[in-house]
């Protein structure tokens, strides 16, 4: 299910790398943050209504791919937990594309490789132990916002103030 909608985000996403590429390369770097504004914009634009439909209706979408109602239930419960998470992490994918655009790397990749192993996997473990399995679920959002504020710190505190071709 969350392929569905992470799917045209990420196309949003490689997009944005893509223009603010070809923008450097025509020496046209003053439009990079005009692409990562659109690029966001569009991001919550396709990602929302998707989000809504799933988490208004868990039961009835996920009804398509799962049969078992144990299954079903653990599925949805899930969904409302994590879901909204996704899109947080669709706006850091079009941050980090558009930060890697111009070379840099390390950070925009970084990042979110730290905030799964500095936040969602220890809040993941330490929530599981009072919640269960809703614990386990609570780790997405929290590495998402972790992984999407150090993004936005990065990009808004050093990235944008390096010269760029």
């Amino acid at each position: 299910m969350v392929g569905y909608l992470l799917a045209p985000m990420q196309g949003v996403a490689l997009a944005a790398t893509a223009f603010a590429a070809q923008a450097i390369g025509a020496r046209r770097g003053d439009r990079r943050g005009a692409i990562t504004r659109i690029a966001t914009v569009l991001n919550v634009l396709i990602g929302a209504p998707v989000l809504c439909v799933i988490c208004l209706f868990p039961q009835i979408v996920l009804s398509w791919l799962v049969t078992d109602p144990d299954t079903l239930s653990i599925a949805s419960r899930a969904l409302l937990i994590a879901l909204w998470s996704y899109l947080l992490f669709g706006i850091g994918n079009v941050l980090a594309g558009v930060m890697r655009s111009t070379g840099v790397v390390v950070w925009p990749a970084g990042i979110p490789i730290a905030a799964i192993w500095l936040v969602q996997l220890p809040i993941a473990y330490l929530a599981s132990r009072w919640l269960g399995l809703d614990g386990i679920w609570i780790g997405y959002p929290a590495g998402f916002i972790a992984a999407l504020l150090a993004l936005v710190i990065y990009y808004g505190l050093i990235w944008r103030h390096r010269p760029h071709q």
